[in-house]
């Protein structure tokens, strides 16, 4: 994605949502995928504001319940996920195709998360158009 939101203006978001990553601003930006990292983020831990366990900087839930990914610092995290983007791009290039495959619910057809695409997006939307304020 481009980068159409200044760095101070998503360090400004960012700690308007609590997140331990507002110190990753310039970091965050740096990842081509850097809106669906924090899309991600802000569906799968709460707004991007709890780090896993007080001190797990897996903040997008990598590895899942039954085997969570532990990362001990905040670049160690954000590469993962930048990572993880990347090696799926070519069969998951779009936030649709990412949802029943990165967030699986057994509970629905196709294993969809119901409300996670929307959420990922509208972050993404909202970003990428420089509007980090709502």
């Amino acid at each position: 994605a481009a980068t159409t939101i200044s760095e101070e203006a998503l360090r400004q978001r960012l700690s308007s949502w609590n997140s331990p990553l507002e110190d990753q601003a310039s970091l965050l930006l740096r990842s081509p995928y850097w809106p669906t990292i924090l899309g991600i983020c802000v569906i799968e831990q709460y707004h991007c504001s709890r780090l896993p366990g007080g001190n797990n900087w897996n903040l997008w839930g990598i590895g899942g319940a039954g085997g969570l990914q532990f990362y001990a610092t905040p670049e160690e995290g954000i590469a993962a996920i930048n990572d993880w983007l990347a090696a799926h791009e070519s069969a998951h290039p779009t936030v649709e195709s990412l949802n029943g495959y990165y967030c699986y619910n057994g509970n629905y057809p196709g294993g969809l998360c119901p409300g996670w695409t929307q959420i990922v997006l509208k972050t993404k939307l909202l970003l990428e158009n420089g509007n980090p304020s709502q």
